[in-house]
């Protein structure tokens, strides 16, 4: 994910297509859905909401918005 964040486009994936193949590869891929990646979403920021502080790996956290 971090790659698509990239600054610079050449570091960045081509298209879709490439990070999806990319995110199919990745160790964890047949472990996660969109269900269960949603529950980690709201847990972790439940969690940080309560220490009054982005979760590190937020989107908000990552690119500084």
């Amino acid at each position: 994910m971090l790659r698509c964040l990239a600054k610079a486009p050449a570091d960045r994936y081509s298209d879709a297509e490439a990070e999806g193949q990319a995110l199919a590869a990745c160790a964890a891929s047949g472990e996660w859905d969109g269900r269960h990646a949603a529950t980690w979403w709201q847990e972790s920021f439940q969690r940080t909401a309560v220490q009054g502080d982005l979760h590190p790996e937020s989107p908000e956290r990552l690119t500084g918005r």
